[in-house]
């Protein structure tokens, strides 16, 4: 590498400093939505109870049901109980599972009792829940482990409603009886949603930008910080869903050190409290690799699909210093930095290509992109195989190669990149 590229690299990387002896604590004090939160109907079945005994649940549904001895609150005229699946609380009868007592089912005020101690004891609880009773109403119940009353997850409950619906609402009644003949359903209009919250979250804020940092309680049994389970995941500021599968914004957490990396900054996690109330950063003062191939060595060879369905070789552009860019319609930077691409692309069109891969929900959004937007550079779609050759962890982030696919530096924004071509060229 040229010493002229070696001074272009010192000089952007001090565009990047701020305060590196910080250490960063960030409250995890918010409730996180994962991708199925919306996605995946989960019906928690009430059965009624006559006496003063349940059945007991089996996850697989392998297993005889056994009769258990409970004691219930008194003054409801009916009873019921439920299951919810939370791994945090272990049991003989019912293992993965807290069991639940809903009073007074068919009454104006039901309440719900929660086992906490799985003792089959409604009694000894607390307070019971006042239940939802109407189309939009919900309760946020907290499920916690018996070993660490400070770790647990959330369920929302909300009361099922199919409105017009009759023949669906028949069709669940008889997959109940079908399906449990030993017990008797409360009925599907008095059964409920369920929603899980398995993940908390925080704000990071360094410099002028600030960025949502999450713990995914994997396995569910209400710790956030086990190897392998559980995860962390990054998302810009202004997003509502976290979603755990997507390796460009999540990474398993594992018992060696583990890094987070935004907008070209990065952060050692120094601790992740197991109950997920906080986690600890500090900024790294020289960037790492993580992964990444080393500034002056060739990329991998890669195959990208454009907007209109072409297939490309980024070898074929070997002739040009290439600026990708990785960004997505979520992105708050978004509108600014697409401009700055055009702004690029129009510099020098016989020394330098640019190609944008952007993250979108449906592929179709892409296309209208392209079909719209008149581009004078290459829109790319964001595929798996390209987001873990070239290890881009978050959005945005961009790659400046020379020619022959030689990587000269990471995580310029559109205008950096711009000022700091236009000067490596002034100098030639």
């Amino acid at each position: 590498m040229s010493k002229f590229k070696i001074a272009i690299i010192f000089i952007l990387s001090s565009l990047q400093l701020f305060s590196q002896n910080e250490v960063i604590t960030v409250p995890m004090n918010e409730l996180g939505r994962d991708d199925r939160f919306e996605k995946v109907m989960i019906t928690m079945p009430v059965f009624l109870t006559m006496t003063d005994s349940i059945l007991s649940m089996d996850f697989e549904n392998l297993k005889p049901a056994k009769q258990i001895k409970i004691i219930r609150p008194f003054g409801y005229n009916s009873y019921g109980y439920g299951f919810a699946f939370f791994t945090g609380n272990t049991n003989s009868q019912n293992p993965g599972f807290t069991n639940l007592l809903f009073a007074g089912i068919y009454d104006v005020n039901p309440h719900l009792f929660v086992d906490r101690n799985n003792n089959y004891d409604f009694t000894d609880d607390g307070e019971g829940y006042l239940l939802p009773r109407k189309k939009n109403d919900s309760l946020l119940v907290n499920l916690y482990r018996n070993d660490d009353t400070l770790a647990g997850i959330f369920i929302k409950l909300k009361l099922l409603n199919f409105g017009t619906q009759t023949a669906y609402k028949k069709l669940m009644n008889e997959y109940y009886q079908y399906f449990y003949k030993d017990r008797t359903l409360a009925g599907i209009e008095h059964c409920f949603r369920e929603q899980r919250y398995i993940i908390k979250c925080g704000m990071v804020k360094f410099n002028e930008d600030s960025f949502r940092l999450a713990l995914y309680d994997g396995n569910s049994d209400g710790f956030y910080n086990e190897p392998d389970s559980d995860r962390v995941i990054t998302a810009n500021i202004d997003d509502t869903i976290f979603d755990s599968k997507d390796e460009l914004r999540s990474f398993s957490i594992t018992k060696k050190k583990m890094f987070v990396e935004y907008h070209g900054e990065q952060f050692e996690i120094l601790e992740i409290d197991k109950a997920g109330r906080f986690i600890k950063l500090k900024p790294l003062s020289e960037n790492l690799l993580l992964g990444k191939t080393k500034i002056g060595n060739k990329i991998p060879k890669l195959k990208f699909t454009t907007w209109n369905g072409e297939k490309k070789k980024i070898k074929k552009l070997r002739k040009y210093d290439v600026f990708l860019y990785f960004t997505g319609a979520n992105v708050k930077s978004f509108s600014a930095d697409t401009t700055s691409l055009r702004k690029i692309a129009d510099a020098y069109p016989d020394k330098l290509k640019v190609i944008a891969f952007i993250d979108v929900n449906k592929s179709y959004e892409l296309k209208i992109f392209g079909t719209y937007s008149n581009l004078n550079y290459i829109a790319a779609y964001k595929e798996r195989e390209i987001i873990q050759k070239l290890a881009i962890k978050g959005l945005p982030a961009s790659i400046w190669l020379g020619k022959r696919r030689k990587v000269i530096h990471y995580n310029l924004k559109p205008d950096d990149f711009l000022k700091a071509f236009i000067h490596s060229q002034s100098n030639k």
